[in-house]
């Protein structure tokens, strides 16, 4: 190959066509569309890294493919540039060799920057230990919980689950001891909350009546956040001293009773640390996903209501990560986060064999009830709710009655969970047995009486 120079002094014309010299490496066409074809390769590698790797915000993906477009585009531009200059015999030796090193640089680093330990499930977990622990300032706790919230990662279950054990592990757990028999055996009906519609508190009452068909029920709950009456408020509208229940005092209640009610703030006492600062915040952050599995009995099968069917499947995967073993994850079509009287109810079951199965319920076809409106069940104050849990324990409600329709739904869904029934409409006839015979009754009132013992 001729050892001539690609490209003669300036002012005089070249000779064509254009031949590669290989010591002159950015100096013609087809070198640079070889350069230009790596840069290519590189960018989309990076691209494709950025989108697809599980370790990535999808904030930062989205920058970086913004960014390496417009690195393609200018690379494309560069090259025509080049080519018109070889052309017009304007071209100069090395005239290209700044730009593309420098891109071609940048993807490098982009890259090699991709493979930099990320946000992992170990860091959220550190996170909640120091805002549990009260090591952190609020600043810094609203500037995790936003984060979480912008680049998505609360919606990474493995994210969700460590966020969820390391507040379990700060709570006053409830130890077992003389109760092993039980480990296996506890379940709980709980929602998110937040879904608007204001409803009668049937968790907490399907699982008083799910108790009295021979559930183990440690029911968790807090008082009212955005309702008029939440469960706590409902359990001491009732006369139950809750907050005098202490963790080694439960097994034995349920062991006796069927029943247990965990008063949340009795057994969460480091959430003092972010409960003002959550109301302040106003927008959901992850804490709205653990308050659900975050029971300090540690219920290996429970139903969990959702308000938004984006979060079904994160909230399924994350309770299966924390050891749930039955589970049914579930949100109405109004966006209700119980199984709803009104019509469909999409819903993700967690099996004993750890697969997940996704698919919806229907209060006539899969539980043998009738239907009605959500304006039906609305819910008033904890002692309007108290008088109706009332009548219905003393099945003072005529038949198909909208809330004790609305009740055997979820109680039966819990029963099914528990494995005391063996499908829906047996989980309905059960329920209904429970209350009819008195021993959804007997069960709340053997627990109003442990709690006046503490008295």
């Amino acid at each position: 190959m001729s050892s001539q120079p690609l490209l003669e002094p300036a002012g005089k014309r070249i000779a064509l066509p254009v031949r590669v010299e290989p010591k002159v490496f950015f100096a013609n066409e087809r070198t640079f569309l070889s350069w230009l074809n790596f840069t290519v390769v590189l960018g989309g590698l990076a691209i494709g890294l950025l989108n697809f790797g599980d370790r990535i915000s999808r904030l930062s993906a989205m920058l970086f493919t913004v960014t390496a477009m417009f690195v393609m585009l200018y690379a494309l531009y560069t090259f025509h540039w080049r080519a018109t200059k070889i052309r017009n015999r304007e071209a100069a030796p090395y005239d290209d060799r700044v730009g593309p090193t420098v891109l071609c640089i940048f993807l490098i680093i982009a890259v090699a920057f991709n493979f930099y330990p990320q946000f992992t499930p170990q860091d959220a977990e550190h996170a909640i230990n120091e805002i549990m622990k009260g090591s952190a300032t609020p600043s810094q706790i609203s500037a995790f919980l936003v984060s979480l919230k912008l680049q998505g990662m609360d919606n990474d279950p493995r994210i969700v689950a460590a966020c969820a054990t390391a507040m379990r592990s700060h709570a006053r757990l409830v130890p077992y001891t003389d109760y092993e028999h039980l480990t296996g055996h506890v379940v709980d009906i709980v929602g998110t909350g937040g879904d608007g519609h204001d409803t009668y508190n049937v968790s907490t009452t399907a699982s008083v009546v799910a108790a009295g068909a021979g559930a183990k029920v440690a029911k968790h709950g807090n008082r009212a956040a955005s309702s008029k009456s939440g469960s706590a408020d409902l359990m001491e509208a009732h006369g139950c001293q809750i907050a005098l229940v202490e963790p080694d005092q439960v097994a034995g209640i349920l062991d006796r009773t069927n029943f247990c009610f965990l008063f949340s703030q009795t057994y969460h006492p480091a959430m003092k640390h972010v409960a003002a600062l959550r109301k302040e915040i106003a927008v959901p952050t992850v804490f709205n996903m653990l308050g659900p599995m975050s029971n300090p009995a540690h219920p290996t099968r429970v139903v969990v209501g959702v308000h938004s069917p984006e979060i079904g499947e994160l909230m399924a995967n994350a309770l299966k990560l924390t050891g749930v073993k039955e589970a049914l994850v579930v949100c109405g079509s109004e966006k209700l986060d119980e199984i709803s009287p009104a019509g469909e109810t999409n819903y993700w079951r967690i099996h004993g064999s750890g697969d997940i199965t996704v698919g919806s319920l229907h209060p006539i076809r899969d539980f043998g009830l009738q239907t009605h409106p959500l304006s039906e069940v609305k819910g008033g104050d904890c002692f309007e709710n108290a008088e109706t849990l009332a009548k219905l324990l003393n099945d003072e409600l005529e038949e198909n009655h909208p809330i004790l329709d609305f009740v055997l739904l979820n109680a039966a869904a819990l029963l099914v969970v528990s494995g005391v029934a063996v499908d829906f409409k047996d989980g309905v006839s059960k329920a209904r047995e429970s209350i009819k015979s008195g021993k959804a009754k007997g069960v709340l009132e053997a627990f109003r009486q442990e709690t006046l013992k503490r008295v």
